[in-house]
Parts: structure tokens; C-alpha cells; sequence
């Protein structure tokens, strides 16, 4: 599940017809199998309760789905795997045609989206039977949250935090154990190891990867109180222009850029192989998600990890992640809300932390002893307190596609060296057009 990839544009043609369909007619119970091309409704028979369920690809819910099924009796979950590049178009295939899963696991940030046109049910109910609901993840319930109502649940918190090398740390003479707490140390750690030469960067990146940025640098901003959309509903906007630290970390990036800390590859980075030469040794720092470090600790790095920090202290992350929805018009909503109850049972969210190096979404898990089992979620898990994440309807168009504005506006910055006011106004002027058009056909005026 590498958080840090493009999200794909959403299917607005496709979404606002479910839309239209789930509200003339509730939407059928049935389920399609994307993955097989057969179809198999939702059905109950000798005891047993089948539902449908649609998960994301190389994600931690296909091995959680057969686990509950071998501890469950009455209720057997059917998994479906749907590529994120298909998900929004097929689910909203799936509803207008009455074949929609029971309950699905999608992007977080698509929450809104689905909640806005009827795709998933309102579940507020049911989250208010579970004793742990406050600590359940708040950025993640906030993008769940809809006309007084709640139209997910959190499910998995991909949490972007700060990666180093302890090896190249050392090697530079730095202490492997006291990785950055504000930019001006990144940027010293980062030249000081950049200056060990033999292909090794200090700092990496992700040049042309609207969907990495977004988990990365944002997170620089929050950190350091500023902020990058106003709030959400018809005349939502980005404030790039108007918040002092966007153009503040611009201009970081732009001294990383210039200083020579940076792989000179990185400008063109568009997330496909994003992270590689930090599993092989090479990079000093990477902000992103902690899914790289299986490979990078299979690899001999030794691999530190430590909350994003803002420019002068303090800490904050992109809470990317899933969530768990039942889609419109389920007919097994007693077994759906079994089956999602167990998912953030304290077994099953330390699963998501290990072997998958993904954080739980449960805030009461942050103790000592998790700590001391799961270092690295953990410190997703302490940064996700003071995380954020964008509620949106048009997030992908306004700041993740190849030609968005916010791409636009940091490629400019950063790697030419254009004009910060001049560009991110720009940005916020062209994004605000294009999350007014999309609000505009998904939910309308």
C-alpha cells in the first residue's frame, strides 16, 4: 500500500449517475467480483451470512478477511481486490448497476465523495455502540462526517513520518540517534551526508508526484501552523497564498534543491520508484510512509524513524489511510457491522501495524507496551495526534494530477525557482475553479 503514489482522478460522470441512482431507488443489496468477472449476491443460507467485500490492492484486509472467516462461523466474507486506478469508476459502476459490495474498504480521502452521492450508508449508529469511538483516528472521523452524520469508519492510518539511515548518519558524523527536529537540522544532516559522496543523496524528493507531496511536505507546513484549504463545502479553496508557511517550505525545498542534497533524478520523480534509493542505502532522510522499510531493513539499513518535523519544533503528518464503508442499500448491515467491528479489534489493527508497517487507527493502543512491540507505528501513531488530511470533494484534480495546481506551483518553486507569491496565487486562483466545478457535480449548489 504505498500511501505516497498518485491518486488516480476521480470517475465524475460515473459517481454522479450512482448518485442519481442511489437516490431514486436505494441501490440493491447484490455484489460483482472484480477481480473474476462472476457475480454472487449477498445471501444467507444453512446459518451462515455471506457478505461482499471490496478491498484495495497489497493492503492488510485479504489476509484479515481470511482470518475472520476461519474464526467465524455464521458469517463468511468474500473478498474482491479492485486496483486503485479502477475503484471510484467500478464502485460507482457497481451501485448504479444494484451489484455494489456490502462493505468496502477505499482511500480515506474518497470518504467525502462517497458520502456526498449516497455511495456508502449513514453508520452513526453504529459507531456510537463502540466503546472505543473517540479514539478512533480524528482527522480520518472528520473526513467521515457529513450533514450530522458519519459515512465511514476508520480503518487503517497511513500516516506519513521521517525515515534516516542510522548508517549514513553515523557515517557523517552525526548521531544516529538524534535524527531532526526542525528544517534548518534537516538541511545540515542533509549536506553533511550528501558530502559522503559515492551516489549517496541526503535528502530525496518526489519532484513530480503531486500524491507524495502532499504526505510530505504538507505535513512540514501543518507542523509549523499552517494550513492549505479552507474548509470544506461549495467555496472551498486551497490558501496556499494567504499561509506564510506553504511558501516557507517551498523555499526549503528549494535550498534543499539548490544545495545539492537532492539526486538530480528526483526533479522527474513521479512516485513510481520514489523510495528505492532509500531502501538501497543512498538516501540519508525520506518523509513518506513507513512502507519501504521492510525492504530497506532487508537490505542492511539500519532505519530510524521519527515524526515530520515544523520549522521550528513540533510535528504533524498526512493521515492517509482507508476506511471502511456499507455501501448503499447492503442487506446484511447486522453482519457488515460484526465484521467491521472486528477489523478495529486490538488484534486485527496490530496486524495493520505488523507485518504491514502501518499504523492503527485507534488511539488508545498508544501505550508503552505497543510502543515497545511496534516502534515504528507508534511514532505514526503519537504524529497522527496532531495530523491532518484535506476534506474535499475535488482533492485529486486540485492537488495530486500531473498538471494540478499545487504540482504545478511546487515544480516552479522548487526546482526553477519561480516567484512563490506569484505561483501559489496562481495555484489557489485555478484551484478554487476546480473544486467549485467538482463540488458542483457531485453534490450540487
Amino acid at each position: 500500500m504505498k500511501r505516497t503514489s498518485v491518486r488516480r482522478a476521480m470517475a465524475v460522470t460515473a459517481i454522479a449517475a450512482a448518485a442519481a441512482t442511489a437516490a431514486a431507488c436505494g441501490n440493491g443489496g447484490g455484489s460483482t467480483s472484480a477481480s473474476s468477472g462472476s457475480t454472487s449476491g449477498s445471501s444467507s443460507s444453512g446459518g451462515t451470512t455471506t457478505i461482499n467485500f471490496w478491498v484495495r490492492v497489497d493492503n492488510p484486509s485479504v489476509g484479515l478477511a481470511k482470518q475472520f472467516n476461519a474464526t467465524h462461523k455464521n458469517i463468511h466474507v468474500n473478498t474482491t481486490v479492485v486496483p486503485d486506478a479502477e475503484y471510484v469508476t467500478k464502485m460507482a459502476a457497481a451501485v448504479r448497476g444494484h451489484s455494489g459490495p456490502d462493505v468496502a474498504d477505499f482511500d480515506d480521502i474518497n470518504t467525502p465523495l462517497f458520502a456526498a452521492t449516497g455511495i456508502t450508508e449513514n453508520v452513526s449508529s453504529y459507531l456510537n455502540t463502540l466503546s472505543f469511538k473517540s479514539s478512533l483516528n480524528q482527522a480520518e472521523m472528520g473526513l467521515a462526517s457529513y450533514k450530522g452524520g458519519y459515512y465511514g469508519v476508520p480503518y487503517i492510518n497511513g500516516s506519513s513520518v521521517m525515515m534516516y539511515n542510522k548508517g549514513l548518519f553515523k557515517k557523517a558524523g552525526l548521531n544516529p540517534n538524534q535524527p531532526p527536529t526542525t528544517w534548518a537540522q534537516i538541511l545540515t544532516d542533509a549536506k553533511k551526508i550528501s558530502a559522503l559522496g559515492n551516489g549517496v543523496a541526503g535528502f530525496t524528493i518526489p519532484g513530480a508526484c503531486g500524491g507524495c507531496t502532499v504526505y510530505t511536505v504538507w505535513p512540514l507546513i501543518w507542523a509549523s501552523g499552517g494550513q492549505v484549504m479552507s474548509a470544506f463545502g461549495a467555496n472551498q479553496t486551497t490558501t496556499f497564498s494567504t499561509s506564510p508557511q506553504v511558501t516557507a517550505a517551498l523555499k526549503f525545498y528549494r535550498e534543499l534543491w539548490t544545495s545539492g542534497t537532492v539526486a538530480s533524478k528526483d526533479r522527474s520523480e513521479n512516485g513510481t520508484t520514489w523510495g528505492q534509493a532509500f531502501m538501497a542505502g543512498k538516501t540519508g532522510i525520506l518523509l513518506g510512509t513507513p512502507v519501504d522499510i521492510p525492504t530497506a531493513t532487508k537490505n542492511g539499513v539500519d532505519v530510524g524513524v521519527a515524526p515530520i518535523p515544523g520549522e521550528n519544533g513540533g510535528y504533524s503528518t498526512f493521515v492517509g489511510g482507508d476506511e471502511l464503508g456499507i455501501i448503499n442499500g447492503s442487506k446484511n448491515v447486522a453482519a457488515d457491522e460484526t465484521f467491521i467491528t472486528w477489523m478495529l479489534g486490538v488484534k486485527q489493527q496490530e496486524y495493520v501495524a505488523n507485518p504491514w508497517y502501518l499504523v492503527p487507527v485507534r488511539q488508545d493502543m498508544l501505550t508503552s507496551s505497543f510502543a515497545s512491540k511496534y516502534p515504528i507505528a507508534a511514532v505514526g501513531l503519537k504524529a497522527s495526534e496532531q495530523g491532518q488530511v484535506p476534506k474535499s470533494i475535488g482533492f485529486t484534480a486540485a492537488t495530486e494530477d500531473a498538471n494540478a495546481p499545487w504540482v504545478t506551483a511546487f515544480e516552479q518553486v522548487v526546482f526553477s525557482g519561480a516567484d512563490p507569491a506569484t505561483a501559489l496565487k496562481t495555484a489557489d486562483t485555478n484551484a478554487k475553479q476546480i473544486l467549485a466545478q467538482q463540488y458542483q457535480q457531485q453534490v450540487g449548489g
